[in-house]
Formats: structure tokens, sequence, C-alpha cells
């Protein structure tokens, strides 16, 4: 059956419903013929749905089946009855992207009855006559075994209520076909499908064919499938808002049990019939002997999918039994089952309809008077305090946001589809030892050739990964890495294992993460890629770390090979280290993966806490050495040492002063990065949540915390917040250990000291809890800590943009709509306007737009919306009255969508726009707070005393002009005293130290002082009214030019508004000589503002 019969079919359908056609049937409504027609459609799917399970009925009958004995017997046609199953698979299920064959042959038991039991009985009856016949049969048994265990993966927001069901029963079916695979004759099916891979390894690499690379596919291929398969999720769906949510009663088929199917049953299945040691041939030989671009990805999901959800530390150390006996036992025992509780009651709650799972249930009793009282079983009627009740309450808008982001995330299946952390695999004595033994072969024999093999494939030419094969590649990384770790700490003689992780620390493989999957996974917001790729970076720092902390006194038994090893370890870790950290552009955006890691998930969260504790760590171990990187260390080698000299030295000490120091402030400049505000609310809303933290977590927050508190000048107001308050208020009632009890009180002691004392200071931070965004706002910062007010108002808020007007406003609507929609296409404004054509498609009478960001700095964006009708305020709220017709509103959004898809040039429209100058904003009067009078603005003044300032830098150099030419002022004894100081400064710095104050003297830049009342202005003779009058007529000028000019005028245009800068000094004249000379009056201003430092003559 292909898909042009469907279509046919579909034709023929719409033919007969023309065809019956009568004039009554003409009249009736659409919706009957419309209802008709879809129960013709669905009428005719049963059927064909029927017939489709008829056929392979007829198919599975053929194929064969056992006898009286048990045997089984294949039937006449029973190659060619595979061959069909398999071409029902591809033509209907792969091309339909449907299941309906897979649950034809479920339902037919093909697999379980037919499928296995061929792999089983089958390789025994091989000989050379029919050697040829028999492995074709069992190469299409094993297409089909890879075809029907392949992973199902439900996108539950489109599929339909059947799909949905069908998802189910299969997820059940693949239970069974894993429990029927590992359990029948203990695996022997397994066994088989490695026996026909045997000749192929025996035969030489040159000499293999294509089709012995598929069949060595297909056997990973299987091997992966078996291993993927996991009983279905109890809550079907990606989000818990959907519409499209099943619950399940049981998520296991009958007669299965979870024992049946574990982790450790797997492995021992595994290994028993050779299925590891197969694994590890083709991984070990990848490139060598087998071909990477086809079995290298496969190889990397079998690993993927074996060590997912293992905690490294079960495999890697050993755990001795430890005797506990009487009250410790107990406790012991006791905590175990509050913890297994906490974590049952937590995965129920998760995994529950939302109504049921948050209040509770009715319970119905009935009394002996055969009454009936229904009472409510949730817990929340017992509170009796109200703010304790909505406290405790969740919020439902970020649950459902959350949900929301992640549900295109591109690391979507049934298996790995959310953020709230991977399952957990529980292993027993003996599976730890055979799996531990299987890790260590993999490192020293397959994790390189895989690792090189998978960059090789994809990063050398220059193609993507795929978002799985990406999610994979760095978990195993991660894995390894932290298995290494583990080993190397448990056992000092696992050190010269760090050979085997080369691969892993390639300066490829950081470039690979600083430079390409990071930034691309925080630009896509894919979480889950960029959760696991942050964790893998971690891994790397702490491997380099360990490394280039390697000592040779540490190791004293060492032999010069293995000391030159060690060298070379530390000379990789430092190359490592400097390609990480010597660019700031490079390495900027890890200081931002944490920045609101709560608001993704809650075990998103906790793995960005942990990864900055690991950088902060980094970052403080560099501070300290005493070779800074940037140099590089002293190689320790026999041949090394016998140089003249080392880089640090031959640099110097001078330069390796300089170098550290350089070091230092350049990983404190990190580390206040690492501090931002947003990533003070990820601890924060962790350490809020300390409940489900452990002792180990619960101390990363407190040093985060131990670490703002150092630093509290600059960091202390990002922890002067409410919730971390309750948080250290409610976590004295916590059960954690005595350590973490006396670590909670210090860090409680010291920030409530510094708390009171920054309250003594000024009152206003009590303000600050109740603000947000502080950490930005340094003005804001400096007012809550000084309580200096005069700060906080000089400043300017640039709250509105400068406004844009067409250049020629005879220009048609649509040509201005689409000017302004390609300037605001150019500006990467793409996101608003989506947003606006999507309220203006939805609108229903007024449409009202709320002061937004958008609206205020955005001048584009606030002259189209005035452009289309809307009336926009001055704080950025936009208005479209309910007057404007619908037909012009339906025109418009057409026209931008249009213009978005195509815009214009830039050269075709930057023209039309004009980006007006911004006029002075004029403040709201306030009585008894302004320091300015009522004829300029604070803008108007500050320009003023810019001006001012320059031209008192003009009189410095005058004065200095003066003093060299050698004319010096003998003073009169009947000078006036200064007016400029008070006398007590004047006496206190009068007989102190007089050669440093002839130094400081002739180093001074202070113009010419006149203490004379002798030496007066000229100006003196005008009259009051005539000096006031005057005043005024410059003021007013003064205000027009500039206003003119923007807010800004030159010392020119200064200077010639005063009536010219060259007179100034002959304006200072004696009495005798200024008599009859006329003068013109300076603003009064000028001498306001002159300050006059007394002269030590």
């Amino acid at each position: 059956m292909d898909s042009s019969s469907d279509r046919g079919v579909e034709d023929d359908l719409e033919f007969e419903v023309e065809e019956n056609n009568t004039p009554f049937s003409e009249v009736e409504d659409d919706d009957g013929e419309k209802t008709s027609v879809a129960f013709d459609a669905s009428k005719f799917e049963a059927e064909a749905q029927q017939a489709l399970k008829s056929q392979i009925l007829i198919l599975c009958t053929a194929l064969g089946g056992a006898d009286v004995s048990g045997k089984y017997v294949l039937g006449t046609d029973a190659l060619a009855c595979l061959k069909d199953l398999k071409r029902w698979i591809k033509v209907v299920d792969d091309a339909s992207d449907n299941w309906n064959v897979a649950s034809a042959c479920d339902d037919n038991g093909l697999v379980l009855n037919d499928l296995i039991p061929i792999l089983v009985e089958l390789p025994s009856r091989i000989n050379d006559a029919n050697r040829s016949f028999y492995t074709g049969i069992l190469l299409s048994v094993l297409e089909l075994l890879v075809a029907l265990t392949r992973p199902l993966v439900l996108d539950t927001e489109r599929a339909t209520a059947a799909k949905v069901d069908l998802y189910i029963k299969l997820k059940k079916s693949h239970v069974k076909y894993k429990d029927r695979i590992l359990n029948y004759e203990n695996g022997k099916c397994l066994k088989s499908v490695v026996g026909l891979a045997i000749p192929i390894f025996r035969t030489r690499k040159d000499q293999r064919s294509s089709r012995d690379i598929i069949i060595l596919n297909l056997c990973l291929n299987l091997f992966r499938n078996v291993i993927r398969i996991e009983p279905a999720d109890v809550t079907i769906g990606t989000r818990r808002a959907s519409s499209k949510t099943q619950q399940l009663n049981d998520n296991m088929p009958p007669g299965v049990d979870k024992d049946d199917i574990s982790f450790s049953r797997l492995v021992a299945v595994y290994r028993k019939n050779k299925v590891l040691q197969f694994i590890q041939t083709i991984t070990s030989g990848l490139e060598r002997e087998f071909e990477p671009r086809v079995l290298g990805s496969v190889c990397l999901d079998v690993y993927f999918y074996l060590l997912y959800g293992l905690d490294p530390a079960t495999v890697a150390v050993k755990r001795e039994p430890e005797s506990i006996s009487g009250g410790a036992a107990n406790g012991l025992s006791l905590g175990a089952a509050l913890d297994q509780e906490k974590l049952m009651k937590k995965r129920l709650l998760n995994n529950n309809v939302t109504r049921h799972a948050n209040f509770g249930t009715l319970l119905s009793i009935r009394q002996n008077d055969d009454s009936q009282m229904t009472v409510s079983g949730q817990k929340r009627l017992i509170h009796s305090d109200l703010l304790e009740q909505l406290d405790a309450s969740r919020s439902k808008k970020t649950v459902g946001s959350r949900w929301t982001t992640n549900k295109n995330e591109s690391t979507r299946s049934d298996f790995d589809r959310h953020l709230s952390g991977e399952p957990s695999k529980y292993v027993d004595t003996e599976t730890r030892a055979t799996f531990g033994e299987f890790c260590h072969d993999f490192v020293e024999a397959g994790f390189g050739p895989l690792l090189a093999a998978i960059r090789k494939s994809f990063i050398g030419e220059h193609t993507r990964f795929g978002a799985f094969l990406e999610f994979h590649y760095f978990y195993v990384v991660g894995w390894v890495l932290k298995f290494e770790r583990l080993l190397r700490e448990s056992s000092r003689e696992n050190v010269f294992r760090l050979g085997y992780l080369q691969e892993a620390l390639s300066q490829d493989m950081v470039r690979l993460i600083l430079k390409n999957n990071i930034p691309l996974y925080m630009q896509n917001r894919e979480h889950n890629l960029l959760r696991i790729a942050v964790n893998c970076f971690k891994e790397i720092l702490l491997t380099v770390v360990d490394m280039h902390k390697l000592e040779p006194h540490d190791y004293p038994d060492l032999s010069p090979e293995q000391k030159d090893e060690l060298d070379m370890y530390q000379g990789m870790s430092e190359q490592v280290l400097r390609l990480i950290f010597s660019s700031e552009d490079e390495i900027e955006v890890f200081f931002h993966v944490a920045q609101d890691a709560h608001k993704v998930s809650f075990s998103y969260a906790l793995d960005m806490i942990d990864y900055t504790h690991v950088l902060l760590k980094v970052l403080q171990y560099l501070s300290e050495l005493k070779t800074p990187v940037a140099m590089g260390k002293k190689r320790r080698g026999k041949a090394k040492e016998d140089r003249a000299g080392s880089d640090s030295d031959s640099m110097g000490e001078s330069h390796l002063k300089r170098y550290l120091q350089f070091d230092r402030s350049r990983y404190e400049f990190y580390e206040r990065k690492l501090m931002h505000e947003r990533v003070v609310n990820c601890y924060v809303s962790v350490f809020a949540k300390f409940d489900e933290l452990n002792e180990v977590q619960v101390r990363k927050c407190i040093s985060f915390f131990n670490r703002l508190m150092l630093k509290k000048d600059e960091h202390f107001l990002k922890l002067v917040r409410l919730d971390f308050m309750l948080a250290l208020h409610d976590i004295k009632d916590s059960v954690f250990g005595s350590s973490v009890k006396r670590d909670l009180g210090r860090l409680l002691g010291y920030y409530m000291h510094t708390f009171e004392k920054k309250y003594r200071q000024t009152d206003a931070i009590l303000l600050d809890l109740l603000t947000l965004g502080q950490d930005s706002d340094r003005g804001l910062r400096e007012f809550l800590q000084t309580g200096d007010r005069n700060e906080l108002e000089a400043r300017e808020h640039a709250k509105r943009s400068r406004d844009v007007s067409f250049a020629a406003a005879e220009m048609s609507y649509s040509h201005k709509i689409s000017v302004l929609v390609s300037a605001l296409v150019y500006r990467d404004s793409v996101e608003i306007l989506e947003y606006l054509v999507s309220r203006l498609r939805a609108r229903d009478g007024e449409l009202v737009f709320e002061s937004g960001r958008e609206t205020l700095r955005n001048g584009h964006y606030r002259l189209l919306l005035e452009t289309i009708g809307f009336e926009v305020a001055t704080n950025g709220q936009a208005v479209l009255p309910g007057t404007v017709e619908d037909s012009h509103v339906t025109m418009t959004a057409d026209l931008i969508e249009e213009s978005k898809l195509r815009p214009l040039e830039t050269d075709e429209f930057e023209h039309e726009l004009i980006e007006e100058r911004r006029e002075p904003e004029q403040e709201p009067e306030r009585e008894q707070t302004s320091n300015f009078d009522d004829f300029g603005s604070d803008n108007d003044l500050e320009t003023l005393n810019r001006v001012s300032e320059r031209l008192d830098r003009l009189d410095v150099l005058e004065a200095r002009l003066e003093k060299k030419t050698g004319r010096k002022r003998v003073r009169d004894p009947e000078d006036d005293e200064i007016r400029f100081k008070s006398k007590a400064k004047a006496k206190k710095k009068g007989h102190a130290k007089k050669v440093k104050r002839v130094a400081k003297e002739k180093a001074s830049v202070e113009p010419k002082v006149h203490l004379s009342s002798k030496y007066v202005d000229s100006e003196d003779d005008l009259s009051d009214a005539e000096k006031e009058a005057e005043f005024f007529r410059k003021e007013q000028e003064l205000q027009a030019l500039i206003q003119r000019n923007g807010g800004a005028i030159s010392p020119e245009q200064f200077q010639q508004l005063l009536g010219g800068g060259e007179q100034r000094r002959d304006k200072m004249v004696t009495l005798s000589d200024s008599e009859s000379e006329p003068s013109s009056s300076p603003p009064p201003v000028r001498r306001a503002r002159a300050v006059i430092e007394d002269d030590d003559d």
C-alpha cells in the first residue's frame, strides 16, 4: 500500500458526495455536510485499518510457528513473509509517521512468538548446505526486530487521542519485548545476533563490503534499542497544562516485573552473551578497523544509554560494608526511610494530575443513621494563618511559563524531554564490579578512538552535530571525566590514567565548547544541551586543575619516564588554562549561563550552582599561583632542567610581579561577573528551597554568600531582600548537621551585623527590601549606602528616546508603514513587529498597550504606532480607539507582515526619516527642594557649570602666564582680609612645614588673587537697577542660546555673549586708573562661581 492509493480514495469520496447531492441537501447547513464527510472518512479509516490487520495476520501465520513439541517450524515462504512485513513497515508506518503496522504485529505476537524463537533456534540448524538461506532469514529477523523496537517519539501537542492510546500500548509492548529478549533462554537471541558479526570480524577491513558494515550497524542498533526501552512515564505529556495529558494507572504490562528488565539484569545478560565485548571491540577499532562515519554515532548512543542516570561514584568508588549497630543503625535506617519517603512523595506529586495533587480528594463518610458526610482530604484546611497559607501556595504562572519554554526543546523525546533530572539507576554489588570493569576497559581502549572518530567525522567536515548526538557526546565526555576524577581521589596510582583522557582535554575540544556550542545553546535557549555542555566544561576545568597541581615530591618513587609524563600533563594543563582564560570576549559567555537559572527548573539551577562554585574555586586557585599561567611554569623534566632558564626565570622579577598583578586583577574581574545580581537571584531561590537540598548543596550556597559578604561594600545590597531573610529565618529549624548549622550561624551573625551598620548610616536601607534591580542603578546604590540625596537627584534618566518624524508628510500610508517596518527590521526589532501584528489581528474593540520599555526607548516604534492610529502617552501607554475600522487594522497588519518579509534597503528609507533633537525636559516644580531659580532647568545649570569650569581653567592659564612674565605684586599692608576661606583654616595652615608648602606653591595652578579693596570692579559705579536689568537681559540671551544649540554651547559662544573674553583682565584696575573708562558688566553668576584659594605669600 502506498500513499497514492490514499489520495485516490479521498478523490473518489469527494466525487460520491457531489453526485449524491439533492436540492434538499443544498439547502442544509454546512455543519451537516462536514459531519457527514467526517463520518465517512472515519468509517473508511476503520475499514482500512481492519484490512491492514488482516494482511499482517496472514503474513504472521504464513511465517511459521511452534509444533506440538515446542520446536519452531518455518513456513514455506518464511523469507518472503519477512520481506513483506519489512515492506509494510516502511510504506505505512515510516511514510505516515504512525505505528499501525507495529500495533498489528504486536496483536499477532510476531516478536514474542516468532522472531525471538527463530533467533534462538535457527543458528543450531545451519550447515553448509543451507547457510546462505538461514543467514538471510536471520538478517531479515534482525531488521524486523530493530524496526519494531525503535524508540517512540510522541508530540503530545499535535498527536490525536488515538495516537496517544497507541503510544501507551506500544510502550507496554516494548517492555514485553525487552523482557523476552533478556530472559528467554537467558538472552540466547543476543548471542545469535553477535554470531552474525563474527565472520565480519575475521575479514580484513579492505575486503569488507558495505553489506558487512550494515550488518554491524543493525547489531549495534538492536543492542541500543534494548538498553533504551523503559516503561512509559506515569503522565504522558510534555506540559502539565496540556489538554492532551493522560494519566496512567499502570505503565507495566501484566506478567513483567521491574527486576526482569532492570539495569542489573541487562548488564548481566549482556556480559554473559558477549554483547559488552562486542561493543568494546567495535569502539576500540574505529577508524583503524571499522568505518567511523557509520558506526561512530551508534557506538556513542550505546555508551550514552548505558551511562545515562548512573552515578559515576557508584562504580568508581569501592564501598566497604560498614558494621553499624545499636542506635546508630536505627538512626541511619530512619534517615534513609525519610529520604525515600520524601522522594516517593515528590515523584507522586510531579506525576499526578494537578487538580488532585494540589488540592486532595473528598472523603465520603456514611454514619449509622445512613446520613452521608463529605469531608475534604486536603491539608490546607488545617492552616489557620492566612499568610502561611499564601506562602505555601505555588505560582501557577511560573510553572506554566517554565513548561512553555521547554516544549520546543531540540532534545525532546519519550526518554529525556524533561529538565527535572535524569533517572537514577540502582545496581547491586555484582553489577557494580562488572560494569566498573567495563568502564575501565572503555576508558583505556575505546574512549579516545570514539571521541576522535566523532570529532573527525563532524567537526572536520564543518557540519554541525544533530541535537541528540551533541547531547550524547557531551554527556559521555563529562561522565568519563568525573569517573576518572573519582578514581584519582580514591587512589594516587590512578594519576597516570590521565593519558587516556587527552582527546577530551585537547584544545579542539575546548574550542568546540567555548566558541561554538555553548554560545549557540544560549542564543537558542536550548537548556537541555546547555546544561550538559556546561557540566562537561566543568569536568574539564576540574581535570585540568588536577593536572596543574601535580608535583614530583608527592610521588617520590617515580621513574624518569613517569616524571616526564607528569611534566607533559602539567604543560598540557597550562595550555588549556591559557586558552580558556586568556580571551575575555570568548569566556564572557560562561558568566551568563547561571543567570536566572532557577526560572528554567530546580535541577537545572542546582547544576548551574555547582558549575559556578567550581568556576569560583578555579579562579581563586589561579589567582594564588606564584607563577601566572600567562607566562608558563618551569618544566621539571630532566631535559628542560638542563636549559639555561625557563620562561619565568628569563622574564625577571619585575615582569613576574607585573604578570601576577595583571592575572589577579583579571581573575577578580571575572569573579565580580559571577556575582551578578541575576546569579544571586538563582542562589537565593535555590537556598530558599533548603528542604530539597543536601548538606553539600547548602554548603555551596553558604560559600557563595560568604564571598558576597567579604566584599560587602560592593555586593551587600544584593542580599538585602525579604526572601533571603525569610530563608535564613526558616532554615534554623532544618535537620542539617552541626557543621552546617555552625556555618549558617556565622553567616547570619555577620549578615545582621552588616545590616545593622548600614541601617545606622541611613534608614533608607529598608527601602531596598521593596526594590529590585538596584545593582545596575549605581546612583540608587550610593543613596542606599550613604543616604546622600543630592547624588540621587542629580542623575539624569534617559527615559524617552528622541522622536522620529517623516521627512515628507505627503507620503502614502503604505509607504510610511514600509519605511518604519524596514527601519525596525534592520534594528533587530522583528519580535516587536510580530507582537504588534498578533495584537492587531486579535483586536476586539479598543486596543491598549500598557507602558513598556520599547515604546519609550524606540522612537521608530512610537512613530509606527502613531501612524497606525494609536494615541501614545508620555509614559509609553498606547491606545488604539475602538472607532478605528476593522478593515484599516487588517490592512495594516498585512502591510506590516509584507514589509517585514521584504524590507527596503537602507539607502531607500534612511532619507525618509528624521531624528528630531531632544528638547530639555522641564522638571515639575517642587517646593523647598529645588536648588536653582525658576529661570532654568537642571540641564541648563549643568551646561552653564561646564562652560564656567572651562572658563575658570582659561583664567588659570592666564594667571600662570602672568607669573611667568615676572610681574610680582607686593602685598600692601592695608589689603583686606581674605573673605573666601575661614580664619580658622588659615591659622591651622600658618606654620606647618614651610619647605613643602613652597614646593606645593610652585606646582599650583591657582589664578592670581587680588586681596585689597583698592582693586575693585569698574562696573560698581552702575546703579543696582541697571545691573539687574543687564543681568536679566544676559540671562534671557543665554537661555535662548542654550535652547538653539540643544543644551550645549561652546566657550567662544559664551564669551561672545558676555562681550568678549580677551578684555577680562583689563576689568580689574585700580581706582586712580579707571574712573573715566567705560565698562560692561559681566553676569554676577561668574563672580559667584569663582573659587579663590588663599595666597601663601
